[in-house]
């Protein structure tokens, strides 16, 4: 069950007290397991994404010009 699959924010870093509201009933208004649960949370993330990075060659990226340095001749 997807917590937050109800309400979706305008803009990807908009955080709305409806959001914060519902987190926190989710967890039976109990703040202290919303903010573990909210870290869990985060915890998980952050090893899936390093899990995905290991697993990229970097030579296989695609790096935006500015990143690499490469120069464009007119």
């Amino acid at each position: 069950m997807e917590i937050f699959a109800t309400m979706e924010p305008a803009d990807d870093f908009e955080v709305t007290d409806a959001l914060v509201d519902e987190a926190v009933a989710a967890c039976h208004v109990d703040l202290r397991a919303t903010v573990r649960a909210l870290l869990v949370g985060q915890t998980v993330i952050d090893h899936r994404l390093t899990a995905l990075r290991s697993k990229v060659s970097a030579g296989c990226l695609r790096l935006p010009k500015a990143m690499t340095g490469a120069v464009e001749w007119d």
